[in-house]
């Protein structure tokens, strides 16, 4: 065990043992030997704090403390635990790989981001919620301090997005990987109705923290499920009109390309419809490639239109 597990669990059986006077003190709140024993115990909290911070000066060590707190419930289901901690490691590799490397739009870090965005398990405190201590060991540490602290900060930055259009910049320097994951989490969270709360410990005088509610994740959750971003882009292909119908609303088109390739869609609001086609003869298409890609997922999904005709003359 290290010297920083060591504290750590001292100062989980110190917290249990606070609680328990606690509840005798509420019990018999005239015993004077209750006060006593607490004012004891605080001191021994405030000297393992102490040591505490002088540990994480010492290794050059951060620790990433994740607090749940389910208020409308007392039980902490593991599944919940584990996939809020799961989730919230992803996120932050996500993140990690996007500053390191190259914003992605589907979840793909390097063998090289995962090892060193890594958080090592240190100790869980369970008392009256849940705290799961994490931290990021010094070897790692002197190599990737300032990309952690800038994951960090876009980690949190991320989580308080507030509308639709907040992720639009931070899909950019991000990448909406990092968006998915971050949605992921939420959803996790916002299920188990969960409050949580993430500090980075640096030292005693520097703690950098993030509060985020069940409520407030779940408005995360659907504000990121309503983005997605568009591309168009023109291409001209050579074709065999397949079915053609110019009605409009519904309007609809069925082209096979030359590469054999079936390309079907919605005609554009500015197609010729008054003219007649004539189908299973080969024409010059203009079409318009759209592209979506779902923030909450990275998934892309393709649709066409068809802008122009022209008919290709056959000897």
């Amino acid at each position: 065990m290290s010297e920083l597990q060591r504290i750590l669990d001292q100062l989980r059986d110190t917290d249990s043992t606070a609680a328990h006077f606690e509840r005798l003190m509420e019990e018999q709140p005239r015993d004077a030997t209750h006060a006593s024993n607490m004012r004891a115990i605080q001191k021994r909290r405030a000297d393992l704090e102490r040591r505490l911070w002088d540990e994480l000066s010492v290794t050059q060590t951060d620790l990433v403390q994740y607090h749940v707190e389910r208020p409308s419930d007392d039980r902490y289901p593991v599944l919940a635990v584990a996939k809020a901690i799961a989730g919230f490691q992803e996120l932050v590799t996500a993140v990690f790989d996007a500053i390191r490397t190259t914003p992605k739009q589907r979840y793909r870090p390097t063998a090289e981001s995962i090892a060193l965005s890594t958080l090592d398990f240190a100790m869980a405190l369970p008392v009256g919620s849940v705290v799961v201590s994490l931290s990021v060991s010094d070897e790692r540490l002197l190599a990737v301090k300032s990309d952690l602290e800038r994951t960090f900060d876009g980690v949190f930055a991320l989580l308080r997005s507030a509308h639709p259009e907040d992720l639009k910049e931070v899909a950019t320097a991000l990448g909406i990987a990092s968006i998915a994951k971050a949605h992921d989490w939420a959803e996790s969270s916002a299920e188990y109705g969960s409050n949580t709360r993430i500090s980075i410990k640096k030292d005693q005088n520097t703690e950098v923290s993030f509060n985020i509610t069940g409520d407030e994740a779940q408005r995360l959750k659907e504000t990121i499920e309503e983005k997605s971003d568009q591309n168009f882009e023109s291409e001209t292909i050579i074709g065999e009109l397949l079915g053609i119908d110019v009605a409009r609303p519904n309007t609809y088109f069925h082209l096979k390309t030359q590469a054999n390739e079936n390309i079907e869609g919605k005609l554009a609001d500015t197609f010729p419809v008054e003219r007649e086609w004539a189908v299973h003869n080969d024409y010059k298409a203009t079409l318009i490639k759209v592209t979506t890609i779902r923030y909450s997922t990275g998934e892309e999904k393709v649709s066409w239109i068809l802008a122009g005709l022209i008919q290709i003359q056959t000897d």
